[in-house]
């Protein structure tokens, strides 16, 4: 009998790649029309994109809601965003955590478009 049947599990991310490339090479060799092999690849590709952007986030060392924190404190023009101990009272943001996002701010709003606002 053939049927459909979700499995639940919850894998660290080294072992979440280790099983897409397992997975992906041993349905490599299957029809490459086959839908089973387009949803494999499908969701192998998803979870390289979710993984990418944790890895990039990691690397950055600032969260969405950091930057969002960071953000609201700009756009509401209260103070010199270069005023750092002032930019943390208000955003709640270490002066680490500040100094990052002004360094990387270009990036940052490459990772999460949408948060800059005008």
């Amino acid at each position: 009998m053939h049927g459909k049947m979700k499995i639940s599990i919850t894998l660290d991310k080294e072992d979440w790649e280790i099983l897409l490339d397992t997975v992906g090479n041993a349905f490599s060799s299957f029809d490459p029309d086959s839908e089973l092999l387009a949803e494999v690849t499908k969701v192998r590709n998803s979870a390289n994109t979710q993984l990418g952007k944790e890895i990039e986030e990691q690397r950055i060392k600032a969260t969405r809601e950091q930057f969002e924190a960071y953000e609201r404190v700009r756009v509401s023009g209260v103070t010199n965003m270069y005023d750092v101990q002032t930019v943390s009272l208000l955003s709640s943001l270490t002066k680490q955590t500040i100094l990052e996002i002004m360094k990387r701010y270009s990036e940052l709003m490459e990772l999460y478009p949408g948060v800059r606002k005008e």
